[in-house]
């Protein structure tokens, strides 16, 4: 088996385990909209829109079919289209992957650029930190909020930062700004993950972006863009 298929079943296997979690969170908040409390129809749109954007850059566009589906759905419609999702994700979630052929690989290098992956979905977060992992030329670790990423480039920053537009508290743009405001994080890199690279491109790099990655992005093509953009 060559590198990229051994780290094609790597994200395959950890976007298997994920998608069981994610079943039970649709779950609970299926029971909550049944229950009468409306705020659970947009938590449950916002989880499908995730797995909307992932399920294909793991190599399961079934997730992605069934999740715009659901989040497209119209509101009477909304329960059983997310059925139908639950049921795909559970499908996934017990898969097994094939059995590879067990050669050993060339180790692999020691990490230089540590990276900080700032984004509020985990399964992206898993998508984007096992990729650049695999690679072998990253260590990385990952913050869910603008305020966690600022809290981390404080006490120790890193050589990288990689981040999604649409943040919880702060938006990418903001997070940039304050980063830049902070002297031990004024010179580190930014580069963003976003759905609107086509539109948003030029704009986040007159802020002072180092570059643009579409989402969803490629896993395993994920390192090479990010050197490349870092060379730029």
């Amino acid at each position: 088996m060559t590198m990229a298929g051994r780290q094609m079943d790597d994200l395959q296997a950890a976007f298997r385990a994920a998608m069981g979690a994610r079943a039970t969170a649709l779950d609970a908040a299926a029971e909550s909209l049944r229950e009468g409390h409306a705020e659970a129809a947009d938590s449950i749109r916002r989880m499908t829109h995730a797995l909307r954007g992932v399920g294909g850059t793991y190599g399961f566009p079934e997730v992605s079919e069934a999740a715009a589906a659901c989040e497209e759905a119209p509101a009477a419609g909304l329960l059983a289209s997310l059925d139908r999702l639950r049921a795909v994700l559970v499908r996934v979630s017990d898969a097994r992957p094939p059995v590879g052929d067990g050669g050993a690989g060339a180790a692999s290098p020691a990490p230089v650029i540590r990276v900080l992956l700032v984004d509020d979905d985990p399964l992206v977060l898993l998508a984007a930190g096992a990729a650049l992992s695999a690679d072998g030329g990253f260590a990385v670790r990952g913050a869910d909020s603008a305020a966690a990423a600022l809290r981390q480039a404080a006490a120790d920053p890193p050589d990288l930062v990689v981040t999604d537009v649409q943040l919880p508290d702060h938006d990418g743009p903001e997070l940039l700004a304050r980063l830049r405001a902070d002297g031990r994080s004024r010179d580190v890199p930014v580069i963003f993950l976003t759905a609107s690279a086509a539109t948003d491109g030029e704009r986040l790099r007159a802020l002072g972006a180092r570059g643009v990655i579409a989402k969803p992005f490629d896993p395993l093509s994920l390192a090479g863009e990010i050197r490349r953009l870092l060379r730029a």
